[in-house]
């Protein structure tokens, strides 16, 4: 219905749509991770290893390893505190390819799957095991700005059933 505009002026309003194209990697959760624990059931201190896998999608990758001065963030895994739950050593990882800015950078594509050995705490009953994930996610076209996950497991101490 046509108005009037501050000045006094007769004017009618007009809606437009306006369809943006949105970019490729505007939905894109490139990055989902999996934790699993083997064996899931374990007695009062005894050792077990977690399984932790990333699948990225296609034509996205991680940095897993960059030197000190490149602008980019190396994966990070963390084991968060649970249940007395001891960590043996560090994780183990894949073997990275080079990226081909240079032989210092390694990344990961696809899927890369990390183990570490742990060690149950003394307590029966269910504990959840928890790894957080800091990483950035590149494609050929754009490098999302770093970002964490959390993935989880859950762990029964006690007796078999």
């Amino acid at each position: 219905m046509p108005g009037l505009n501050p000045l006094g002026e007769r004017c009618t309003q007009m809606v437009m749509e306006l369809d943006f194209e949105e970019p490729a990697y505007g939905n894109v959760q490139p990055c989902a991770g999996k934790l699993m624990l083997n064996p899931a059931t374990v007695s009062p201190g005894e050792e077990f290893e977690a399984v932790l896998t990333l699948q990225l999608e296609p034509l996205w990758y991680l940095y897993a390893e960059v030197p000190d001065n490149a602008p980019y963030t190396a994966a990070e895994f963390s084991l968060l505190p649970a249940g007395g739950i001891e960590p043996l050593g560090d994780w183990v990882r894949p073997p990275a390819e080079t990226y081909d800015q240079g032989d210092k950078i390694k990344i990961y594509r696809g899927e890369a799957t990390l183990r570490r050995r742990l060690r149950a705490g003394g307590a029966k009953g269910l504990t959840t095991v928890r790894v957080r994930i800091s990483f950035q996610a590149c494609s050929p076209e754009t490098c999302l700005g770093p970002e964490e996950m959390e993935v989880s497991a859950v762990l029964r101490v006690g007796e078999s059933e």
